[in-house]
């Protein structure tokens, strides 16, 4: 593991000890305190994604040390890769879609709780969409962005920010460029329409937020990459 510096902007390798995963990739990191949790990902040993729950523990500076989370209680997410975990206070974070397989894409939401390790799935976030075994995905009922992976999400006042992707109901493969938001109180989902030149479609970009203001930065759309930035104010919508 590579650890930043940032005082000294210079790189050095972290001594890591414990229970560390398998190499993965499409996985989610999110750090609430001194602990990082790592969920899902494609892993190499298990030739496909993944619904493990890791624990790097960072309260010593030059220590660092894995643990394969005990048992998890409540409703489990289902194994998954290129997903979103986004912190949204001091003790949850909110999972959103991914892929489960070639066929399988998710738009479901899900709630880690740290303290006691329970997953849980309000009923108003329910996945309430049909789904076939040949990859048919139905429109949401509950105005849910449609099922995707690759996407971005950004907790801004309140709120989580689902941005792009790539996916789409009725199997269809789309490069997608739509805003959605999660409130974080009701958990209810309200579609952002927005004015100006939106970005792209794209996957695998990143987005930040600061302040009022959602940026994105990169990413591609399977025939170019993009490194281009976007920003979206959401208090004027523009």
């Amino acid at each position: 593991m590579e650890d930043l510096k940032l005082w000294s902007a210079r790189w050095a390798e972290a001594e890591v000890e414990g229970d560390k995963p398998c190499a993965r990739f499409g996985h989610s990191f999110t750090i609430i305190g001194s602990i990082a949790f790592v969920f899902g990902g494609c892993a190499v040993k298990k030739g496909g994604p993944s619904d493990e729950l890791y624990m790097l523990h960072m309260s010593h500076d030059d220590l660092y040390e894995w643990e394969k989370a005990p048992k998890t209680t409540g409703i489990m997410p289902m194994a998954r890769w290129k997903h979103t975990a986004t912190a949204i206070n001091d003790n949850s974070i909110v999972f959103f879609g991914g892929f489960n397989s070639e066929l399988r894409r998710l738009n479901d939401v899900y709630i880690l709780n740290v303290d006691d390790l329970s997953f849980s799935q309000p009923d108003s976030v329910k996945e309430q969409i049909e789904w076939q075994p040949d990859g048919r995905h139905g429109e949401s009922k509950i105005g849910a962005p449609s099922p995707r992976g690759g996407h971005s999400a950004c907790f801004i006042d309140g709120k989580v920010y689902i941005f792009g992707g790539y996916g789409g109901n009725g199997y269809s493969k789309h490069n997608l460029n739509d805003v959605y938001a999660l409130d974080s109180k009701t958990f209810t989902w309200s579609a952002i329409e927005y004015e100006g030149n939106p970005p792209d479609g794209r996957t695998g970009h990143t987005c930040s937020g600061l302040r009022n203001k959602l940026f994105v930065y990169g990413g591609w759309n399977h025939v170019k990459q993009f490194s281009d930035i976007h920003l979206l104010d959401l208090t004027t919508l523009t």
